[in-house]
């Protein structure tokens, strides 16, 4: 599933382990597992809980433009994150396993 918060005054937050989204409406709850991604617009809000909650589910938080473009993305600093990965490439390109 992936959340889509555009909606002025929407608020991302993390309550009892679920991602809510309030809005004027109402709240709607969805667990983190069954979470993809969250595109989060300059019109919407979201919590350091929310965003920490996400990073422990492995789920991609993305900052979007008015027209939908990303601007900003949060990732985990865990193993498999980009750095780790252009690491790993880098160690492997200098090493013997490589085939000139």
């Amino acid at each position: 599933m992936h959340l889509v918060i555009n909606s002025y005054g929407a608020t991302l937050i993390r309550e009892n382990g679920l991602f809510v989204i309030q809005t004027e409406e109402g709240k709607q709850s969805f667990p983190p597992d069954m979470v993809k991604s969250i595109s989060i617009s300059k019109a919407a809000r979201i919590t350091s809980d929310a965003i920490i909650l996400a990073i422990h589910h492995q789920v991609d938080v993305l900052f979007v433009s008015d027209t939908g473009n990303p601007e900003g993305r949060v990732w985990s600093v865990k193993y498999g994150s980009i750095s780790n990965i252009r690491r790993a490439q880098l160690n492997f390109l200098y090493s013997p396993a490589v085939i000139p």
